[in-house]
């Protein structure tokens, strides 16, 4: 997406001000470890999800690469009864992107694929990566055979889907199954939806323009999995975001189209109300908007992939999140190697919008929401997500924060804990024996308790600590 800003609404002007707002306003409630020291930002959150109807958002911040604030608002049900979890998982739609362009860049560095190589081989003497042929045969447009691995990084592939009469060509699904005279139904492979569009025309010439497009995304991920031989989370966990960043790889996955596939801590995703063609049934009854109008396993590269903030925050501290597009450098999933910068990159589909921002100052933040402007398309792109962007730059650069330094981001234990047991803050694991259950590469953070526990933890590659109080373990 672009990193212009949006408008500023009221709440943003209370933070150029000062931010003052009445808390008993915020109706949202908040789950995760408290953090007096943003105490603003938690009502700034609230107040604004409050404003705009949002009921499920998660906000993480990083400063100087420790994970200082974690903090989940609102619900995980529709029925609004189950508060949301600091760890839940949500779709991040667009903020995928970055992710791949950084899988790609680790294939350059190794010499597998090259910046200048073309994409498709076409059987030429110089031919490109990918031997696909056009659906039909015939190439829409002879120019494809010139699109290079940087035009798919850079959005520069030749794909415009706001010209006139230009669909995204990701979202064909229905249009694809049915010129391929697919029976019974199904959905075009990933593959096939890439034939599909090499028998399309371009909207301009490859390298000559810039406009946004999943299509070149789309292709990377394909290039990335037939390069390295493995599928793109598993390259992703191995190469990108990797065990040194201490996260489990059930943090992050790629995610599924209907609510029943859901992963356990996703919330549900809010329709607005409105219901489209299910893609994987065209003649079938009409399905919530997030929930079937688009074939999301099929968008794993490009806007698949659900996360907990806390991987997201890990890739900020250690990438570039977005190009340079006002000075027209390629910077998208290279290295930061200490660098400070300051871009963003947002995602958004129905039930959807994300944002992960580098501020230049060694801060980090992420935004997930379950909830998208109804309006298509938004007037000037409108993204809750921009607005709460330009609020909490401001509170930043007021310069009033004393930030704190103990880390929150893990899986919580509490052994006098009762009741439901989800690994959060405030709903911990009760008991030490549930460490059986965590990832390798996991934090686990223990709260303070009376329950004296002597025992063996027998897992490796865990670190313990008590971020809130001494806690003392096997007297």
């Amino acid at each position: 997406m672009s990193t212009s800003l949006p408008r500023i609404n009221a709440l943003a002007a209370l933070a150029l001000i000062g931010f003052t707002v009445n808390g008993a306003r915020a109706q949202v409630p908040v789950q995760g470890m408290p953090i007096p020291e943003l105490a603003d930002v938690d009502s700034l959150m609230q107040t604004y999800m409050d404003d705009n109807d949002i009921r499920a958002g998660v906000l993480g911040f990083m400063n100087n690469g420790h994970i200082v604030y974690q903090r989940a608002f609102g619900y995980k049900d529709e029925a609004l009864s189950v508060p949301l979890p600091e760890s839940a998982m949500m779709r991040v739609a667009s903020v995928t992107k970055p992710v791949t362009a950084a899988a790609t860049r680790k294939l350059i560095d190794w010499g597998a694929i090259d910046l200048d190589q073309l994409v498709f081989h076409l059987d030429m003497d110089d031919g490109g990566i990918l031997d696909y042929e056009p659906w039909g045969g015939e190439l829409g447009d002879e120019r494809i055979a010139d699109i290079t691995v940087e035009h798919l990084l850079r959005h520069r592939g030749g794909w415009n889907r706001d010209a006139p009469g230009v669909p995204d060509l990701t979202r064909m699904e229905v249009v694809i199954a049915t010129a391929m005279g697919f029976d019974p139904y199904r959905v075009p492979t990933r593959r096939e939806t890439v034939e599909w569009i090499m028998a399309q025309e371009l909207q301009f010439t490859p390298g000559t323009e810039r406009h946004y497009s999943n299509v070149g995304y789309l292709i990377l991920g394909l290039i990335i999995e037939q390069e390295s031989g493995t599928d793109w989370r598993t390259f992703v966990r191995t190469h990108v975001l990797d065990e040194s960043m201490w996260f489990p790889t059930a943090d992050f996955e790629p995610g599924h189209t209907f609510s029943e596939d859901q992963n356990p801590r996703e919330p549900w995703y809010n329709n607005n109300g409105l219901f489209g063609t299910n893609v994987f049934a065209p003649d079938g009854a009409d399905v919530p908007l997030p929930y079937g109008s688009w074939d999301h396993e099929a968008r794993v590269a490009q806007g698949g992939m659900i996360t907990t903030v806390v991987p997201l925050l890990n890739y900020l501290a250690t990438y570039y999140v977005n190009e340079d597009v006002n000075n027209d450098i390629d910077l998208i999933g290279k290295p930061l190697n200490g660098a400070l910068v300051n871009m963003a990159h947002d995602g958004r589909l129905r039930g959807t919008e994300a944002l992960a921002r580098q501020t230049g100052s060694g801060i980090n933040y992420v935004i997930m929401l379950n909830t998208r402007i109804p309006v298509d398309p938004p007037a000037g792109g409108f993204m809750y997500v921009r607005e709460l962007q330009a609020a909490i730059d401001s509170v930043l650069n007021a310069g009033t924060i004393t930030w704190p330094v103990r880390e929150v981001d893990g899986i919580w234990f509490d052994f006098d804990h009762t009741g439901p047991e989800q690994g959060s803050y405030d709903q911990p694991y009760g008991s030490i024996g549930d460490l059986g259950q965590v990832p390798a590469y996991s934090k686990v953070r223990i709260k303070g308790s009376s329950t004296t526990w002597t025992g063996v933890i027998d897992r490796g590659h865990i670190a313990l600590s008590a971020p809130e109080e001494s806690v003392v373990i096997g007297q």
